[in-house]
C-alpha cells in the first residue's frame, strides 16, 4: 500500500541520515587520534 511504500522511503532516509551521522563521528575521532 501507500502507506507502508511512505513508511519504508522514511525509514530509510533515517538509516542513511544516522549513517552518514556515524561517519562525522569516526572522522572526527580519527582526526583527534591522529592530531590532526
Amino acid at each position: 500500500t501507500v502507506d507502508m511504500i511512505g513508511s519504508a522511503l522514511f525509514h530509510h532516509r533515517g538509516y542513511t541520515i544516522a549513517g552518514g551521522a556515524s561517519e562525522v563521528q569516526r572522522n572526527i575521532i580519527a582526526q583527534q587520534v591522529l592530531g590532526l
